[in-house]
């Protein structure tokens, strides 16, 4: 027993020793941090920002791309169902200008100029509701431009009203078709054979139908459209018709006599 004991009492004191040191020496937490993990953190961190920025910046270019497509579908859109609306009135009239008469139907150089009616005048200035339109491509500035005069017969003014349809467009080009395609209308090989030969600037020929090419961001585009080559009579034609004939005296007796004859049968 007695010689275990040394043994224990130097073991104990190894034992002090070492807590003594640990309690002098200063705790771990109370250092900080290495150079090595704040640089680690750092670079963690600047991994982390470049990948939410590059998600940010990605989302952003989609929606621009999505807003310029929307953008070009709608003036797509609205273009075709302008013209739409334009050659289902097209009628054939010719317009009569002081020095010599249009055809009713020009197509010439990626230009096209007709005639349409059921233009609508809010002012109700006009009695016309004919409409002498033109649809013209500029290929310096690559777009489609409408412009509409109020009336036919009336001297043109210097600046008419004008509108831009499509930007950007490329390889424009405008056909008739009757039924193959021709790049100029009136068509000149047939007017000796036909009586619109006496009067080849009082054209009032139509094609069949129209058609539209062109390119919008290297995207082919083609439009047709079918013409009727004769439209039905206005509602305000008819209503002055009826009033005519009621106004018209010798519709009137004969409107009385069938009266009588009725009266004297149910006699």
């Amino acid at each position: 027993m007695k010689s275990d004991l040394p043994c224990f009492t130097s073991f104990s004191q190894d034992y002090r020793q070492l807590r003594s040191h640990r309690l002098q020496q200063p705790h771990r937490s109370s250092l900080g941090f290495t150079l090595i993990e704040v640089l680690v953190a750092l670079a963690i961190f600047a991994i982390l920002a470049l990948a939410g920025w590059k998600v940010f910046d990605a989302l952003i270019k989609v929606r621009e791309r999505n807003e310029i497509y929307t953008q070009r579908l709608s003036a797509l859109q609205s273009s075709y169902t302008l013209m739409l609306r334009d050659f289902s009135q097209l009628v054939a009239r010719p317009a009569r200008q002081s020095a010599a008469t249009e055809p009713a139907l020009v197509i010439a150089a990626n230009k096209i100029t007709f005639t349409r009616m059921g233009a609508f005048d809010p002012t109700q200035r006009s009695n016309s509701t004919l409409e002498r339109v033109t649809y013209e491509y500029s290929a310096s500035q690559q777009q489609l431009i409408r412009t509409s005069y109020r009336n036919p017969d009336q001297a043109r003014p210097q600046t008419p009203p004008t509108s831009i349809l499509l930007k950007d467009i490329t390889d424009f080009n405008v056909q008739a078709l009757e039924p193959a395609a021709a790049d100029f209308w009136p068509p000149v090989n047939n007017l000796a054979e036909t009586e619109d030969s006496k009067k080849p600037q009082g054209d009032t020929r139509l094609p069949q139908g129209i058609q539209i090419q062109f390119s919008i961001k290297d995207r082919p585009i083609v439009w047709r459209f079918s013409l009727v080559k004769k439209l039905p009579e206005p509602v305000a034609s008819t209503v002055n018709q009826d009033n005519n004939k009621q106004n018209n005296p010798e519709n009137k007796q004969q409107d009385n006599s069938i009266k009588n004859g009725i009266t004297t049968n149910t006699n």
